[in-house]
């Protein structure tokens, strides 16, 4: 299992990733202190966090092209 720190709007979450087979399964994690988290059920908190978080990857691996 794969899991990556990553803070949005002030809170600090945990993405686990596992594959099953040829399915990416992902969970989310609130950060609570260093012994404990706290599972994300919320479909719609979970939703936006994933838009959040492929915001942040884009921004990352996408340099910024000057225009012509």
């Amino acid at each position: 299992m794969q899991g990556q720190i990553i803070s949005i709007n002030g809170k600090t979450y945990n993405r686990q990733v596992e594959m099953l087979g040829d399915v990416e399964k992902i969970t989310w994690f609130e950060y609570i202190n260093e012994q404990s988290e706290q599972e994300i059920y919320d479909q719609d908190e979970m939703h936006r966090l994933e838009e959040a978080y492929e915001t942040i990857l884009f921004a990352t691996l996408m340099p910024n092209l000057p225009i012509i």
